[in-house]
Protein backbone atom coordinates (compact mmCIF):
# COMPACT_ATOMS: atom_id res chain seq x y z
CA UNK A 1 0.00 0.00 0.00
CA UNK A 2 2.65 2.53 -0.81
CA UNK A 3 1.00 4.36 -4.00
CA UNK A 4 -2.71 5.78 -4.26
CA UNK A 5 -4.72 4.00 -6.21
CA UNK A 6 -2.91 0.68 -5.93
CA UNK A 7 -4.80 -1.89 -7.66
CA UNK A 8 -7.61 -3.46 -5.49
CA UNK A 9 -9.46 -5.76 -8.38
CA UNK A 10 -7.82 -9.54 -7.78
CA UNK A 11 -8.78 -8.98 -4.20
CA UNK A 12 -12.37 -9.96 -5.01
CA UNK A 13 -13.95 -12.74 -2.89
CA UNK A 14 -10.48 -12.55 -0.55
CA UNK A 15 -9.69 -11.79 2.78
CA UNK A 16 -7.55 -8.96 3.82
CA UNK A 17 -6.61 -8.15 7.39
CA UNK A 18 -4.32 -4.34 7.52
CA UNK A 19 -2.87 -3.23 10.82
CA UNK A 20 -1.67 0.53 10.27
CA UNK A 21 0.40 3.10 12.54
CA UNK A 22 -1.75 5.74 13.06
CA UNK A 23 0.94 7.93 13.32
CA UNK A 24 3.30 6.37 10.54
CA UNK A 25 5.41 8.70 8.55
CA UNK A 26 6.41 6.70 5.99
CA UNK A 27 3.05 5.38 4.79
CA UNK A 28 0.01 7.58 5.91
CA UNK A 29 -2.50 5.93 7.76
CA UNK A 30 -5.34 7.73 5.06
CA UNK A 31 -3.41 5.37 2.51
CA UNK A 32 -4.26 2.40 3.74
CA UNK A 33 -8.05 3.63 4.49
CA UNK A 34 -8.89 4.64 1.49
CA UNK A 35 -6.85 1.41 0.14
CA UNK A 36 -9.51 -0.53 2.27
CA UNK A 37 -12.83 0.95 1.03
CA UNK A 38 -11.88 0.16 -2.39
CA UNK A 39 -10.91 -3.38 -1.69
CA UNK A 40 -14.30 -3.28 0.21
CA UNK A 41 -16.15 -2.28 -2.89
CA UNK A 42 -14.15 -4.59 -4.59
CA UNK A 43 -15.83 -7.16 -3.29
CA UNK A 44 -13.15 -8.48 -0.74
CA UNK A 45 -13.21 -8.80 2.95
CA UNK A 46 -11.51 -5.91 4.83
CA UNK A 47 -10.86 -5.47 8.14
CA UNK A 48 -8.33 -2.34 9.10
CA UNK A 49 -6.62 -2.48 12.40
CA UNK A 50 -5.19 0.64 13.39
CA UNK A 51 -2.57 0.78 16.63
CA UNK A 52 -0.86 3.87 18.15
CA UNK A 53 2.63 5.35 17.60
CA UNK A 54 4.51 5.42 14.34
CA UNK A 55 4.88 2.46 12.06
CA UNK A 56 3.68 -0.48 13.19
CA UNK A 57 6.47 -3.23 12.34
CA UNK A 58 8.98 -0.90 13.96
CA UNK A 59 7.20 0.75 16.94
CA UNK A 60 4.71 -1.82 17.99
CA UNK A 61 6.85 -5.13 16.81
CA UNK A 62 5.46 -7.73 19.54
CA UNK A 63 1.98 -6.36 18.53
CA UNK A 64 2.38 -6.32 14.71
CA UNK A 65 4.12 -9.93 15.01
CA UNK A 66 0.98 -11.72 16.90
CA UNK A 67 -1.12 -9.97 14.73
CA UNK A 68 0.93 -11.19 11.74
CA UNK A 69 1.20 -14.65 13.20
CA UNK A 70 -2.47 -15.16 13.85
CA UNK A 71 -3.55 -13.89 10.60
CA UNK A 72 -1.01 -16.43 8.57
CA UNK A 73 -2.23 -19.55 10.91
CA UNK A 74 -5.97 -19.28 10.51
CA UNK A 75 -5.52 -18.23 6.95
CA UNK A 76 -3.95 -21.70 6.38
CA UNK A 77 -6.38 -23.47 8.58
CA UNK A 78 -4.02 -23.73 11.31
CA UNK A 79 -5.80 -22.14 14.41
CA UNK A 80 -9.17 -20.32 14.61
CA UNK A 81 -9.43 -16.66 13.35
CA UNK A 82 -9.03 -13.99 15.93
CA UNK A 83 -12.06 -12.75 17.39
CA UNK A 84 -11.22 -9.43 16.97
CA UNK A 85 -10.63 -9.52 13.47
CA UNK A 86 -14.26 -11.79 12.75
CA UNK A 87 -15.53 -9.41 14.43
CA UNK A 88 -14.07 -5.99 12.58
CA UNK A 89 -14.64 -8.14 9.34
CA UNK A 90 -18.56 -8.30 10.19
CA UNK A 91 -18.80 -4.40 10.96
CA UNK A 92 -19.72 -1.97 8.15
CA UNK A 93 -17.42 0.70 6.77
CA UNK A 94 -16.28 2.85 8.43
CA UNK A 95 -16.25 0.69 11.60
CA UNK A 96 -14.40 -2.33 10.38
CA UNK A 97 -12.01 -0.38 8.31
CA UNK A 98 -11.05 1.86 12.08
CA UNK A 99 -10.90 -0.63 14.38
CA UNK A 100 -8.18 0.13 17.43
CA UNK A 101 -5.60 -2.77 18.36
CA UNK A 102 -3.73 -2.23 21.46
Amino acid sequence: MDAPGEPVAHLRDATVAILHGRGDRWVPAALSAEFAHRARAAGARVARFTVAGGHSMLRRAPVWHTFARDVVLAGAGLAPMRSDLGAALDRPAPEGLAVPLS
